[in-house]
């Protein structure tokens, strides 16, 4: 492909200068400054300027003051300053009393109505009136006010504690709110996650026994705080059971069952081996695939 030769010929405000390769032009601009711009780009007329032009017409459009007009809700009070792109900001007030900055393109083409207002307005018109009505232990008493700003729906409710509580409208219909809190204060039976068709063995199984955080300790200390996969020292640290502990009950803190490994080795290992079933073997395996893992890519 040939070079089309655009040394000193007017493109604009752009003079081209020298060519820098890959179809680009040195330029110089009449404001002083210089810009590389595209060969395409100034035959094209796309580019005119090193910039200066769309400045100075959005100077020129900023110079419009539309202090003290009305947009919507808001008042225009003064300038405000200049965003991204040179495009001027106002500041505001709404009728509701709150102040905003906003984009003046957004004033005139009436993007921008108010602060936020009108939409949290429109949603609480639209929000589904449940009050009396009851959720679990709640029941919806009135609307309450959001202090966060944001536009969802809260509700004061009483619960038949006694208590009274603030919920979003959401969190009352899907269940995930039932009560003040005083559920979850409820132990064993009564509390409402409680599984009865568990047996009593797995759910002793799932506790923690006496002397597990000792054996975590000592483990990490024997290890000097090291993965012993990828030797990897400190952060965040899995004592790891090479007979797993759902299994091997007779050696759940002993100490020559236990592994420190960091957590990302401890959850590459479950992925392979899952939980529950794991032993001594797979570890010793999984360590020696890494080392192996580890020379082909030193190698």
């Amino acid at each position: 492909m040939n070079l089309i030769d655009m040394h000193g010929q007017k493109c604009g405000r752009l003079t081209p200068l020298d060519y820098v390769g890959g179809g680009k032009w040195l330029c110089l601009c009449i404001c002083g400054n210089e810009a590389t711009v595209h060969g395409v780009a100034l035959r094209s007329g796309r580019t005119q300027s090193c910039g200066c032009f769309h400045k100075e017409r959005s100077s020129q459009a900023s110079l419009i003051d539309i202090s003290g007009r009305r947009f919507g809700r808001l008042t225009v009070l003064c300038r405000a300053g200049t965003a991204k792109g040179w495009q001027p900001t106002w500041l505001c007030r709404c009728d509701c009393g709150q102040e905003v900055v906003v984009l003046g393109v957004n004033l005139r083409f009436d993007r921008t109505k108010s602060c936020g207002c009108f939409q949290q307005q429109q949603r609480r018109m639209r929000a589904k009136d449940v009050s009396g009505q009851v959720f679990g232990k709640l029941r919806a008493v009135r609307r309450a006010k959001n202090p966060m700003g944001n536009m969802r729906t809260r509700w004061l409710c009483q619960c038949s504690c006694g208590k009274t509580t603030i919920v979003t409208q959401k969190h009352l219909a899907n269940g995930n709110t039932k009560s003040c809190g005083c559920l979850q204060e409820r132990k064993g039976s009564e509390n409402p996650n409680y599984d009865h068709e568990m047996p009593d063995e797995n759910r002793i199984d799932r506790r923690l026994i006496q002397g597990y955080n000792e054996w975590t300790r000592k483990v990490y200390a024997r290890d000097d705080y090291t993965c012993q996969i990828c030797n990897h020292r400190g952060g965040n640290l899995a004592s790891h059971h090479l007979d797993a502990y759902h299994w091997a009950k007779d050696k759940r803190i002993l100490l020559s069952n236990g592994v420190t490994m960091c957590k990302g080795c401890h959850k590459a290992f479950h992925h392979v081996y899952g939980t529950h079933n794991n032993k001594r073997s797979q570890f010793i395996f999984f360590k020696a695939t890494h080392k192996m893992k580890v020379a082909t890519v030193s190698a």
